[in-house]
């Protein structure tokens, strides 16, 4: 217990307030449903626990490297969440991650798929940005298609997790089929070109306000400062 105490101790060590707590309440809800997996023997859950621990350290050592935007750290932390309720909470018998909502039309575990895709995007352009030698000039559509075929392989991972628990836990009757598996696919797919959309509309709207300010800058120069 002391080297779980002492690791998160050092995990969290150097993280500001506010994301200290976001860590705090991801945790707290983590050990809660793990403590409820481990009362119901439910080993798939479990195995997912671990995965998700791992990625949240994961997480944690990107953030200390590049500090993602507050709305990603949050938005993970939400998104793990919904997970667990996913795999957790049950209404009227059937549970949540097989419910369907907005008339039939998506199920809750599409919309998991969707905003993972969407988050995940959202970190490896951040990653990519850090990375990247500042005043390098990229070319934008080339960018986003690698950025695309990035977030499908995140996607691709997360369905490689699902099929070790079909082969090792017998849990083929949570995860789905293969048709299930395709459907999967398709969501992250959706949940990444939107993501990608979103990246370059506000590329967009950043030229447009310095485009702005440049011949805001210019105009002063030539009418009030007189230089050209």
């Amino acid at each position: 217990m002391r080297f779980f105490l002492r690791h998160f101790l050092n995990l969290i060590k150097g993280l500001k307030r506010n994301d200290r707590l976001v860590v705090f309440f991801t945790f707290f809800y983590l050990v809660f449903f793990i403590l409820y997996a481990i009362a119901r023997s439910n080993y798939e859950f479990i195995f997912y626990s671990l995965i998700f621990l791992l990625l949240i350290e994961l997480v944690i050592y990107i953030h200390k490297q590049i500090k993602l935007p507050a709305f990603i750290v949050i938005g993970l932390s939400l998104l793990g969440f919904m997970h667990i309720l996913g795999g957790n909470i049950f209404i009227d018998g059937v549970r949540l991650y097989d419910k369907i909502f907005l008339l039939g039309l998506i199920r809750y575990d599409n919309l998991v798929h969707i905003i993972g895709s969407i988050l995940g995007t959202f970190v490896l352009h951040e990653l990519f940005c850090f990375l990247t030698v500042k005043e390098t000039i990229i070319e934008r559509r080339l960018y986003y298609l690698s950025l695309l075929l990035m977030g499908f392989g995140v996607g691709l991972i997360n369905e490689i997790v699902e099929l070790v628990a079909v082969v090792f836990l017998n849990a083929q009757d949570g995860v789905g089929d293969y048709l299930n598996n395709a459907i999967d696919l398709i969501y992250n797919s959706i949940g990444v070109i939107i993501a990608v959309i979103f990246l370059d509309l506000n590329f967009q709207y950043r030229i447009g306000k310095l485009n702005k300010l440049q011949k805001a800058v210019r105009f002063i120069k030539i009418r009030i400062l007189g230089r050209s």
